[in-house]
């Protein structure tokens, strides 16, 4: 048996979301079918006038569940609320003890995201609050989602 390297990464766990599939294991399927989530729309000449991909039941998130107020949630950027729900079944993927084994070992969480098109979308949970205040900066800006991830789940860097 060939010795692991000290400095060897294992990714055990997989998640997503996608246009007309929910998870990783029907966009395979969506995949293997030759079906696509991408809605396109053409002028009456053929000529592509927009083409659209929507996630389902983006507005499911259970904010107790990640140990936030919904006031919290509300302000969240809607990309954040999805990687804190991947991220989380990217855990449950990897077996029955992936939460624990990520509290327990050295874990990181690396996360990439735009704040394209979503950074207006939120409602202020106080209205009398000024729009950008650092609270809710925090929670439309991409930067802190690794760590935030990394928080919700308690990993052990």
């Amino acid at each position: 048996m060939t010795p692991v390297p000290e400095d060897a990464i294992a990714v055990v766990g997989i998640s997503g979301r996608f246009p007309g599939a929910r998870d990783t294991e029907q966009f395979w399927r969506n995949n293997v079918e030759g079906r696509c989530g991408v809605t396109r729309q053409t002028h009456a000449d053929g000529t592509l006038l927009r083409a659209r991909g929507e996630l389902e039941d983006i507005a499911s998130f259970d904010p107790a569940f990640f140990g936030m107020s919904s006031r919290e949630a509300l302000v969240l950027d809607p990309q954040h609320r999805l990687l804190l729900e991947c991220a989380w079944e990217a855990l449950a993927d990897t077996g029955p003890d992936g939460l624990q084994d990520a509290r327990d070992r050295r874990t990181a969480v690396f996360a990439g995201a735009t704040t394209a098109g979503t950074g207006n979308c939120c409602t202020r949970p106080d209205p009398k609050s000024p729009p950008w205040s650092s609270r809710s900066a925090l929670t439309r800006t991409s930067s802190p989602r690794g760590s935030r991830t990394a928080w919700a789940f308690r990993a052990r860097p």
